[in-house]
């Protein structure tokens, strides 16, 4: 099996895991499984935000949190700069 998608199906795993436990951050999870099932990348903020947890799972604990990073890294898309539109109020003040 393509290694991209192992990690993929066991990060799902683990997100199906932690959705049981009816957590606050529900929404979070429930994103980074759409993003996961739609074959999209899922951004630094969201691994990190799930990283106490991962790295408490039996394959993780003696990796540093770089180390897990590292290892979902395919799955982790590029940081996304908001583009700056450019929008004045010109056409409105003439």
């Amino acid at each position: 099996m393509n290694p991209y998608y192992q990690r993929k199906n066991q990060l799902l795993i683990y997100l199906h895991i932690y959705l049981s436990k009816r957590l606050r951050m529900e929404w979070i999870i429930l994103g980074m499984i759409k993003s996961l099932n739609n074959n999209d990348k899922i951004t630094q903020k969201q691994i990190n935000s799930i990283m106490s947890f991962i790295e408490r799972e039996t394959p993780f604990i003696s990796m540093s949190r770089t180390q897990i990073v590292k290892y979902f890294s395919p799955l982790i898309g590029p940081k996304q700069k908001e583009a700056y539109n450019g929008t004045t109020l010109c056409q409105f003040l003439q």
